[in-house]
Parts: C-alpha cells; structure tokens; sequence
C-alpha cells in the first residue's frame, strides 16, 4: 500500500511504476504505471529437482516452506510448532521453517520430529533453492516476500503483520482476492487453523494448481525490466508506457 509520502510526491511524477492495480487506485489521478514488485535475479536461479536433491526432500514430498522475514513471526512460529506433530504425521509431508533470528524452538519440542522432515533454521542464504523445493509458502505479507513466492508461482498462506498502519493486510488482499493466496488474521492464526488450512488446499489439487497459477499471474519475473524500460524512455525525451 503506497504511503502518504508516495503519495505526496506523486503529484510532481512523470511517472509512477506500482505493483499492482489496487495501488495505483492510490494514486488517484497520478500517471500510473503497473509494473509489479521487482525481485532479485537471483531468487529465481533455481531448479525445483534439483532443489530438493540439494535439501534432501523427495520428488514426491509435498513441502510447506515456513517464513515470517529475518525477524520470524512469533505467532506463525508458535502455529507451526503446535502443528508439527500432525502436519509430519504424514510421511510425504515436509515443513523447511525459517524461525527468524534468535527464533529456534528448544530442543525438547522438536526431538521426536523426523529431522529430515523437519528442516529448521533461523535463516538461510539460499532461499532460492527454498522456494524452488515447495509447494506451499507460508508467510508474512511483506512486499518482497509475498512478491518472490508469486514470482515462483507458489500458492500462499498469508499472515499479514496486524500493525504498522495495515500495509500488509493491504498486500494480503492483493494475493488473496486474485486468488493466489489464504489470508489469515494474525489473531485467528493457530496451529489447528494451519493444518485445516493445509488439509484444505492438499485435498483439492486442482485448487492448488489454480492458486499456483494466479501467484504467476499476480507476480512479476519481468518487473525490473518494465522498470529500466520505463527509465530509459523517460531518458530519451519519450513518453513512459511499460512496453518495450
């Protein structure tokens, strides 16, 4: 959701490049360009085969990725923790959770977990090959998250962060009303509400496969590059469109 110095500003812009189109209704009458959310290159640097070999996941595993940023989430962590008994209870099930720094559960809870299973950290620097291996993503709202797991054409189960002015229940509305995405409150989010979730979206394929397209259509490989496109036309003296 753009913020109010965005918006300010905007009133001066030849151009406004914005994610999605519910943000350039922000805009108002400023000259809006979508372009989506660029991501790093490197995030989609990834095959999804070889991914699991390298996580030691099998080809037929069903595998939820866990993250809520570099902080962690505590509520999406207490959530995930309740569940895991039931979620892994499933030999085909597999949860990679990145707890945030400082965030791992003791050891006494995760003990009788299968650790290959059960993959856990406080953060991990290839979250390509993360994303590449899963099949479901369960998140914060944030803007560069949400947008590398659309780019992924991953179906998601947001949780958006209920503070800081409601931005994320605003980007947790995007994903979930293009149907790319489960939204949940962050008040309403328990370990019973993720494996109804879960059990949910795995007994229907076929809406998984349509979440999975949605995230594709919703997210945007190509955003950095309307972006440059954007910038040189304005360069050249032309007018900004987004196309080549």
């Amino acid at each position: 959701m753009p913020d109010r110095t965005n918006r300010f500003l905007s009133r001066w812009a030849t151009s406004v490049a914005v994610v999605t189109v519910s943000a350039a209704k922000s805009f108002g009458k400023a000259p809006t360009i979508v372009t989506g959310m660029p991501v790093r290159p490197e995030i989609l640097d990834a095959d999804p085969a070889e991914a699991r070999e390298a996580l030691g996941i099998a080809p037929e595993a069903t595998v939820l990725l866990v993250t809520g940023g570099s902080q962690g989430a505590q509520r999406i962590n207490e959530a995930v923790q309740d569940a895991l008994p039931e979620l892994l209870a499933d030999p085909d099930f597999v949860v990679i959770h990145l707890t945030g720094v400082g965030k791992l559960p003791e050891p006494s809870l995760t003990r009788a977990l299968p650790a290959a299973r059960y993959i856990v950290s406080e953060r991990r620097e290839d979250m390509a090959t993360c994303l590449a291996a899963a099949d479901i993503v369960l998140t914060r709202a944030g803007a560069n998250g949400v947008a590398e797991a659309a780019a992924w054409g991953r179906p998601m189960v947001i949780v958006p962060y209920p503070h800081a002015g409601g931005h994320q229940r605003f980007n947790a509305a995007v994903y979930a009303d293009a149907g790319a995405a489960v939204a949940v409150d962050d008040a309403e989010f328990t370990g019973e509400t993720l494996i109804a979730t879960i059990g949910e979206l795995r007994a229907h394929a076929g809406r998984l496969e349509r979440m999975a397209r949605a995230a594709r259509e919703t997210g945007s490989a190509e955003a950095a590059e309307a972006i440059a496109r954007i910038l040189t036309q304005l360069a050249t003296g032309r007018e900004a469109s987004g196309d080549a």
